[in-house]
């Protein structure tokens, strides 16, 4: 309880991008903390931020992918789910996006780059969490537990590398599924100069067994 961030402080950390970023890149349980209420519970950005109930609650309603399928006060949770009735992985996936994430304008004459605002404009609602957090994990091949890691070196050449070693392994690892084999493929990684790495920094070189 001693270690416990103060309710006010955590709807900062909920609602401002720039207020310690690391808050949803540490560790899952840290996250989870940060999304949970002065009443002791989990909900989502979305529902916390944005959804409000008018009239009969969502579990009363037809079902909406932008509902919930239990009241929101329901405990304990289900397994992977959070109080709120929402997906945990995507969940925080979308925290990790607004924490972590800015965008650039296209147009050259646009300088410098923006985080998703404060307000609740911004946030995704369920349904496009859902689809922008399955595409996400299937085209990148990580996890959000990959993006944990209570290492002050987080964030750096290092640790990206460790990333692209992961895709680098996992995507051998589909291709392979598909393969007969005597045509399944190994792959070596080859972290070159700092200085002098082209893209990511790792070399992949795949060949035939």
């Amino acid at each position: 309880k001693a270690n416990k961030i103060p309710p006010r402080l955590r709807r900062l950390m909920r609602m401002v991008a720039e207020v310690v970023p690391r808050c949803a890149t540490s560790s899952k349980e840290l996250a989870l903390h940060i999304l949970t209420t002065q009443q002791g519970l989990i909900h989502c950005r979305f529902h916390k931020l944005k959804c409000r109930t008018k009239g009969a609650k969502d579990f009363d309603s037809p079902a909406l992918i932008v509902g919930v399928p239990y009241s929101k006060n329901m405990v304990p949770t289900d397994q992977g789910f959070l109080h709120c009735g929402c997906d945990e992985n995507a969940a925080l996936w979308e925290l990790f996006w607004f924490k972590t994430w800015t965008v650039t304008s296209a147009n050259p004459r646009i300088p410098g780059f923006q985080r998703m605002r404060a307000d609740a404009s911004d946030v995704l609602n369920t349904r496009q969490r859902a689809f922008f957090s399955q595409a996400f994990v299937a085209g990148s091949l990580l996890e959000i537990k990959d993006m944990y890691s209570e290492d002050p070196a987080h964030d750096s050449f290092e640790w990206l590398t460790h990333l692209r070693r992961l895709q680098a392994d996992r995507m051998i690892f589909v291709l392979n599924q598909s393969l007969p084999h005597d045509l399944k493929w190994e792959y070596a990684l080859a972290k070159t100069n700092k200085d002098e790495r082209d893209g990511d920094g790792d070399v992949v070189m795949p060949r035939a067994t």
